[in-house]
């Protein structure tokens, strides 16, 4: 079995291509050999590819792009992929909260290609992760440092109890379950606990950086995204936009009795990742 890897060199492209423990041959190419804005440079892929696990994620200012790379490029890759008749599933990696009536971009174009997905004739899987924790990844840094300071400003729906922090270790484990059964259907890859974004902050503190908890102030959530808005253009990361105030509005609880199912077990909570983070640190 050939599978193709889009997004291979991301976050959750990266830990699945390095955790593959069955007899598959992946292929991971970097942007210059296939670069999904440019056509010219798809055959040779197509060709050889009996699955394709997309991994490609873009959360950007520009919405143009995130359309363009998430949900135009993608559709016109795949329609190629099967005029050559030889790709016999899909798996996708979307995002939980993936909806066409988002109000972010990221959100709506994932949402959109989801239900593009659903629609065709194939074999195709969607895992819906929630907010993914790795040590290395850039969010998850981003959270860590936020977390490690004493005070901190947030906005008022970091109050609400709607994240299910998710271990990218568990996620890979269920993404390689549903490639082995080409499972077909939708899993929200969410985490074993609900909490706010301000308790998932208390929990890195104590577990991770082993500091009591810190104090936090509130700031009405339409003051808060004016003043990132405001600095837009400093290139603040991802968790420090206004999308991200947006996204945490609308998300809501998810049920995870799928994915645990793929897992044959509970997902992890944030206590246990963050304590193995720990460990892994030293």
């Amino acid at each position: 079995m050939n599978i193709l890897i889009l997004g291979a060199h991301g976050l959750l492209g990266k830990a699945f291509v390095d955790c593959q423990t069955f007899n598959v041959n992946c292929l991971s190419p970097s942007s210059s050999q296939l670069n999904l804005l440019r056509p010219e440079t798809w055959r040779p892929w197509l060709c050889q590819a009996d699955v394709i696990v997309n991994a490609v994620g873009l959360m950007a200012p520009d919405a143009g792009q995130m359309w363009a790379l998430q949900y135009h490029a993608l559709k016109a890759f795949l329609e190629q992929a099967w005029i050559y008749g030889r790709l016999r599933y899909v798996l996708n990696v979307s995002a939980w909260g993936a909806d066409v009536a988002s109000e972010t971009a990221f959100l709506r174009s994932k949402g959109f290609w989801d239900a593009y997905l659903l629609q065709q004739n194939q074999a195709v899987g969607i895992v819906r992760p929630s907010l993914v924790f790795a040590q290395k990844g850039v969010s998850s840094r981003g959270l860590l440092t936020l977390a490690k300071q004493r005070w901190r400003v947030l906005p008022q729906v970091a109050w609400r109890p709607v994240l299910q922090p998710v271990a990218l270790r568990d996620v890979v484990q269920a993404m390689q379950t549903m490639l082995q059964q080409h499972y077909q259907g939708c899993v929200n890859a969410v985490g074993g606990q609900v909490l706010s974004l301000v308790d998932y902050l208390a929990y890195m503190r104590l577990y991770y950086w082993q500091r009591p908890e810190g104090r936090n102030w509130a700031v009405v959530d339409a003051r808060m995204m004016k003043i990132l808005q405001a600095g837009r253009y400093l290139r603040l990361p991802n968790f420090l936009q206004a999308d991200a105030i947006r996204m945490l509005q609308e998300t809501h609880v998810a049920e995870g009795e799928a994915f645990a199912q793929l897992l044959l077990r509970t997902p992890q909570c944030p206590q246990q990742f963050l304590q193995d983070a720990l460990h892994e640190r030293f």
